[in-house]
């Protein structure tokens, strides 16, 4: 059934001027906050499980996934001593097994790059070996 030109999609919805809780929360002045805070806070004390994660939640906020790691690790060796490296620090409890994940498909991209210049490089050398010796290229 088509909407008809000038009327609500819900005629029977909020009406005009009625505030949402985000904008009533906005006007209260700091003691009204600081009151429904301690609240939540002493009911999160007597053990209300919701309330407790709502406040952890809000002291204490989830890490975003693409943070920077607060480990130092010294990735100058190579993949395997880089792996490594990032395996202790997971077992040790300095990163997540996320972080750690992520660090290793890093490592695992940079060896590839390095492996992939590395094929070019030789390619190069044998190209002006051939180029040297018998006037032949392989380049296109």
């Amino acid at each position: 059934m088509p909407f008809k030109k000038g009327q609500s999609g819900n005629p029977a919805g909020r009406p005009k001027g009625i505030k949402d809780r985000r904008r009533k929360f906005l006007e209260m002045d700091e003691n009204e906050v600081g009151t429904i805070l301690r609240n939540a806070i002493d009911m999160a004390m007597e053990g209300d499980v919701q309330m407790v994660k709502y406040v952890l939640d809000r002291l204490w906020p989830v890490k975003p996934s693409d943070a920077f790691l607060e480990v130092e690790l010294d990735l100058s060796g190579n993949s395997h001593e880089q792996a490594n490296q990032v395996m202790e620090a997971l077992g040790e409890g300095y990163i997540t097994p996320l972080e750690a994940q992520r660090v290793m498909a890093s490592i695992k991209q940079y060896s590839e790059t390095v492996e992939v210049a590395e094929f070019i490089r030789m390619l190069d050398e044998i190209d002006k070996v051939l180029k040297e010796k018998h006037d032949v290229s392989i380049k296109r």
